[in-house]
């Protein structure tokens, strides 16, 4: 992990960019290894992360995720509520802004879990 990371950082620097050591973590799920920045500053182990808008952990608790990405949902369908029996717009736009807003946060949730999977196949 260290020679990957240390490949990324030359890379990143040919490029002019640098990698921002507060948001780099380590996810340990066996062991407790020391990876280590190309300056040698230790990256910070953490319990959870967030990746794509979705929290891991070294648990995979999918159905939580999942829960957590509707109940967001719900939350911003409610603060529309307003919007959804006042405005002044076709049942076509509304739908169109519910596929939008509502139902892209909920596909952008699966997303997360299905990228969080597959490091775990």
């Amino acid at each position: 992990m260290n020679l990957l990371l240390h490949a990324i950082e030359e890379q990143s620097a040919y490029y002019g960019l640098k990698l921002n050591h507060d948001k780099c973590h380590v996810l340990a799920m066996n062991g407790h290894n020391c990876i280590r920045f190309k300056d040698g500053s230790r990256m910070q182990h953490v319990e959870e992360a967030v990746y794509f808008g979705g929290f891991l952990t070294k648990h995979v608790n999918i159905a939580s995720e999942v829960s957590n990405r509707i109940a967001s949902a719900i939350a911003t369908w409610k603060s529309l509520d307003i919007f959804w029996k006042e405005a002044q717009c076709s049942t076509r736009n509304k739908i169109t802004i519910y596929n939008a807003i509502i139902q892209s946060k909920l596909l952008y949730s699966l997303e997360t879990v299905e990228k969080w999977l597959s490091f775990h196949d």
